[in-house]
C-alpha cells in the first residue's frame, strides 16, 4: 500500500501519544530499573578491621517500669529490664508536634507520631487508643507497656472513682462487650470501631476489674515505626538511631559483624534510663562499659556512652524566631539529640562511633506513588531513599533500587558505601519517603555561612546505606532501608569527655518547614521545576481565596487553576482548534486528491501543498501547541504529586470517595474479584476502580472524534483505529495516577471541547469560489425574474 501523508488530528494526536508514551516508560524503567550510584558518589565497601497513676496532656518523661538504677547495677545491664519512655503530646493544642515513644533495647527511637490532625494515617480507618507497646498477658488479655500523654487510653475515664487514663502494668481484656485475649483479638475488634466512637475499656489492675471510657481517635501518622519483615515469622527490624562503638583504642569492628565482639551490645541490651531535673521533655540514656567488660575484648579502659534526647516545644521556636507557633516554618518538628562519651579510665581512649539512621518511614501509596531523581533526568527513585549534603555541596540521593540491587549482586557485603575515606563534612544525611523525612541536621543555622571549625565537627569517616532486613519481596523498591554514620577516632584524655550533637529532624515535607531545616532539596519537582513551583504556589493562592469566602476546596482551586492555565494558552489552543477545523473541511478535497493522483505520490503530495496554500493551512502549527503543554503537563504532574497539603485532601468534603487528591480517588475495592495481575498492589491496575480516569480518557476519545477529519483511505482508517487501542493503553498508563490530576484533565478536556464548538464553521477557498458562484449564479437568477416581472408590467400598461 502506498504511503499517504498524514493529516493533521493524526499528527497531533501521534505527537501526544508518542510524548506521553516515552514519559511514561521512561518513568516505569527508571523506577523499575534505575542506575546505581555514580563511582565518585558511591564506592565498594572495603575489608576492615513498661507507672503512675495520672498524667497531663502535657508532655512528661516517663520512665515505666523501674526506678533510676543504682550505682552497683550500673555495671551489669543484665538487671535493667525493658522499658519504654514517652515524651511529647498526641493533643494538638499541646506545645508539642509529635509524641516519641523511645526503648531502653539500644536507647533508639521506637516511634514518633505527629499530632497535627492534618497527619493521620490514610490506610487506617479504624479508631485508635494508641500505642500501647500490647503483649499477651498471662493471666489472659493484653498487657499495656506504654501510655502517651493526649492518647485515648491517657484520657480514658474511671467509672469508678475519678482516675484518669489506662496505666502502665494495666491488662485490657474487653472493649465494649468483646472479650480480648490476645494482641490479634485487640486488632480484629479495634478495626471493627470508628474514629469518635466512645468505647467501654475494662482493664485488670491490681488483680481487680476496673472499668472505664474514652473516645477513640485517628489514628496519626507514624513518622517512624517498628517494621516487621512482609513474610510473616519474619523478624523486626532494628528500630531508629542506634549506636554502638565502631572502634576503642586497637579494637574495631570486623567486617561482616555489627559491633565487636565479646562487648555488651550497644544496639541490644538495656540502657539505664535517667530523667533530667526540671526538664520533663528529656530523656538521657546510659551504658557503662566498666574495666572487666572491656577486658574481654582485651581493651584497657572503661567508658560511659550517653544518649540524650530532646523534644524542643513550639514556644522554643517562638521565642527564638518571633514565630506564631502555628506558623509552617516554626521549628518544632524536631528533637535535639546529643551524644557523650566519657572516660573513665586513667589512661587515654581512642574511640569511634557508629550510629544508624531511622527506619519504619510510611509507605503509605507506595503502590501509585512516583518519586524521581533529583539530578538525573531518566533516573527513579524507591519509595524510600537515603538523602545526604555536604556543607557547601549539592544534595545527593542514594536510591533505594541501587541499594537493593547492590545487596542483590552481593548478599553477604549488602552495604553501599557514600564518600569512603574523604571525611564529609555532613549537613544532613535522612531517609525520605513520599510526604515525609527522618534524619541527622547538624545542629547549625543552615542559612547562615558555612564555619570551618563548626563543620569540622560533623565530619565522618563514611556514610554508609544498606537494607535494615530482607528485600522486600512485593516490591523491591519499598524495602525498608537506613543509613550508617561512622565517626572519625577521637581521643579522649583521662576524666574528659567527647561531645557531639545532632537534631533529629522527623517531619512533613511542607517547603517552608524543609527550608527552615535545610532540607529543602528533598522536594524534587522533576523536569520543570520553573514551571512546578509557579504552578503550586497559585494553588494555594486560590485554596486560600475559597477558604476565605467559606469554600475550602483544592478540588475547586485545581479547577481554576485550569482554567487560569487553559486561559493564558487560550490564542494558542485557539489556533489549534481552528487548524483542526480546517483540516476537517478539507476531508473531502483531500480525498479528491488522493483519488485523482492515486498512483503519482509527488503530483499528489504537490496537490495537497497548493492546496494547504490556498487555504493558509499550515500542518505543522498543530504541533506546536502540544509542545508547549508538555512543560506544563508534567510540571503540574510533580507541583501535584509532591504537594503534601493535597494529601488527605478531599475533591467533595464528606465523601470517603477521592478523599486525596494527592493519589487515586479509589472508587471501589476490587481486588478480590480481579484477577492478582491486574488488581493487587503490584498489579497494573492497582486494588482499586478509579473513575476520574476513565472520565478524562472518554473525553480524550471525544476530542479525538471532534479533532480527527474523517479518514480519507484505509491507512488513515487504520491508523485512527491504532489509536482509539492506543486511548484504551492511555487509560492503563493514567489508571494510578493522582486524582488531581485527573481533576485537571477533566476540566482541560471539557474546555478544548467548548473551545471547538464555540469556533465558526470555516469556508475552504473553494468552497468560497463555490459560494461566488452560487451568489452570481442566484443574482442572474434575479436578473433574468425582474426582466420578466418587468415585460408583465409592459403588457399590462400596453393592454
Amino acid at each position: 500500500m502506498e504511503k499517504r501523508e498524514p493529516t493533521f488530528g493524526q499528527r497531533y494526536l501521534s505527537v501526544l501519544i508518542l510524548t506521553m508514551l516515552i514519559w511514561w516508560i521512561t518513568g516505569r524503567v527508571a523506577q523499575r530499573f534505575a542506575p546505581e550510584p555514580e563511582p565518585d558518589q558511591v564506592a565498594e565497601v572495603e575489608d576492615q578491621n513498661d507507672e503512675g497513676d495520672t498524667e497531663s496532656d502535657d508532655a512528661q518523661a516517663e520512665v515505666t517500669e523501674a526506678d533510676e538504677p543504682s550505682e552497683s547495677a550500673v555495671a551489669s545491664t543484665k538487671d535493667i529490664p525493658q522499658q519504654r519512655i514517652t515524651i511529647g503530646s498526641l493533643d494538638p493544642t499541646s506545645p508539642y508536634r509529635m509524641l516519641v515513644t523511645f526503648n531502653n533495647a539500644g536507647a533508639a527511637v521506637e516511634r514518633i507520631e505527629l499530632s497535627d490532625p492534618r497527619y493521620h494515617d490514610l490506610e487506617w480507618n479504624a479508631g485508635y487508643l494508641g500505642s500501647l507497646g500490647l503483649a499477651d498477658s498471662e493471666d489472659g488479655g493484653v498487657a499495656i507497656n506504654v501510655v502517651g500523654p493526649g492518647t485515648a487510653a491517657a484520657l480514658a475515664t474511671s467509672q469508678e472513682n475519678s482516675s484518669v487514663g489506662l496505666q502502665v502494668g494495666d491488662a485490657l481484656i474487653r472493649i465494649n462487650k468483646e472479650s480480648v485475649s490476645n494482641v490479634a483479638e485487640y486488632d480484629k475488634v479495634l478495626s471493627q470501631t470508628d474514629p469518635g466512637d466512645e468505647v467501654t475499656l475494662t482493664v485488670r489492675r491490681e488483680g481487680k476489674e476496673r472499668t472505664f471510657t474514652t473516645t477513640l481517635q485517628h489514628k496519626p501518622l507514624e513518622v517512624l515505626r517498628p517494621e516487621h519483615g512482609a513474610k510473616e515469622g519474619e523478624h523486626q527490624h532494628p528500630l531508629s538511631y542506634l549506636l554502638t562503638a565502631a572502634q576503642i583504642n586497637s579494637k574495631s569492628i570486623r567486617y561482616g559483624d555489627e559491633e565487636i565482639k565479646r562487648l555488651p551490645s550497644l544496639l541490644n541490651e538495656n540502657w539505664e534510663v535517667h530523667s533530667v531535673a526540671g526538664d520533663n521533655a528529656t530523656v538521657e540514656f546510659k551504658f557503662t562499659l566498666g574495666t572487666a567488660d572491656l577486658k574481654k575484648a582485651k581493651i584497657d579502659g572503661a567508658l560511659e556512652i550517653i544518649k540524650r534526647y530532646r523534644l524542643v516545644k513550639t514556644s522554643d521556636s517562638v521565642a527564638k524566631d518571633g514565630q506564631n507557633k502555628d506558623a509552617p516554618a516554626a521549628d518544632a518538628y524536631h528533637l535535639e539529640f546529643e551524644i557523650e562519651v566519657k572516660n573513665l579510665h586513667t589512661e587515654r581512649v581512642e574511640f569511634a562511633y557508629a550510629l544508624n539512621g531511622p527506619t519504619g518511614l510510611p509507605l503509605e501509596g507506595w503502590w501509585y506513588a512516583h518519586k524521581v531523581h533529583p539530578s538525573k533526568m531518566f533516573a527513579g527513585a524507591g519509595v524510600r531513599d537515603v538523602v545526604c549534603r555536604e556543607f557547601g555541596g549539592k544534595h545527593l540521593l542514594v536510591t533505594n533500587p541501587a541499594v537493593t540491587s547492590k545487596a542483590k549482586k552481593s548478599p553477604e557485603n549488602p552495604e553501599t558505601v557514600v564518600f569512603d575515606g574523604e571525611r564529609p563534612q555532613l549537613q544532613y544525611v535522612a531517609v525520605d519517603a513520599q510526604y515525609f523525612v527522618s534524619g541527622l541536621v547538624a545542629d547549625v543555622d543552615p542559612q547562615a555561612p558555612a564555619d570551618p571549625e563548626i563543620a569540622s565537627e560533623y565530619t565522618f569517616a563514611s556514610l554508609s546505606v544498606s537494607p535494615v532486613a530482607e528485600i522486600d519481596a512485593e516490591r523491591a523498591n519499598k524495602t525498608d532501608i537506613t543509613f550508617q554514620l561512622k565517626s572519625p577516632v577521637h581521643d579522649i584524655q583521662p576524666n574528659e569527655s567527647y561531645k557531639q550533637k545532632f537534631l533529629i529532624f522527623a517531619g512533613p515535607k511542607y517547603p517552608e518547614i524543609l527550608e527552615h531545616y535545610g532540607l529543602g532539596e528533598s522536594i524534587s519537582y522533576g523536569w520543570f521545576p520553573m514551571v512546578a513551583k509557579p504552578l503550586q504556589w497559585v494553588l494555594h493562592s486560590f485554596y486560600k481565596g475559597f477558604s476565605a469566602i467559606g469554600l475550602p476546596s483544592y478540588g475547586l482551586a485545581i479547577i481554576l487553576l485550569t482554567v487560569l492555565v487553559r486561559g493564558c494558552m487560550y490564542p494558542i489552543g485557539r489556533q489549534q482548534a481552528r487548524n483542526a477545523q480546517k483540516m476537517q473541511s478539507l476531508a473531502p478535497e483531500m480525498k479528491r486528491i488522493n483519488e485523482l493522483y492515486k498512483n503519482d505520490m509527488e503530483k499528489r503530495a504537490a496537490a495537497q501543498r497548493e492546496l494547504f496554500q490556498k487555504n493558509n493551512y499550515n500542518p505543522a502549527i498543530g504541533c506546536l501547541p502540544v509542545f508547549l503543554q508538555m512543560p506544563i503537563f508534567i510540571g503540574l504532574y510533580r507541583a501535584l504529586s509532591t504537594d503534601i497539603l493535597l494529601r488527605d485532601a478531599p475533591l467533595i468534603p464528606g465523601l470517603s470517595w477521592c478523599s486525596n487528591l494527592a493519589g487515586p480517588d479509589q472508587f471501589w475495592f476490587w481486588e478480590p474479584y480481579i484477577p492478582a495481575f491486574l488488581a493487587a498492589k503490584t498489579g497494573f491496575l492497582g486494588p482499586y476502580l478509579n473513575v476520574l480516569p476513565l472520565i478524562s480518557v472518554a473525553l480524550m476519545i471525544v476530542q479525538q472524534k471532534m479533532f480527527t477529519p474523517p479518514p480519507t483511505d484505509e491507512q488513515q482508517e487504520m491508523t485512527m483505529k491504532m489509536m482509539k487501542y492506543m486511548m484504551v493503553f492511555i487509560g492503563f498508563m493514567f489508571f494510578k495516577v493522582p486524582s488531581g490530576l485527573c481533576l485537571y484533565f477533566i476540566t482541560s478536556s471539557l474546555w478544548g471541547v467548548a473551545e471547538r464548538k464555540l469556533l465558526p464553521k470555516p469556508t475552504t477557498q473553494a468552497a468560497k469560489q463555490e459560494q461566488v458562484e452560487e451568489a452570481k449564479r442566484k443574482e442572474v437568477v434575479e436578473q433574468r425574474e425582474a426582466r420578466k416581472q418587468s415585460r408583465k408590467k409592459n403588457r399590462k400598461k400596453s393592454k
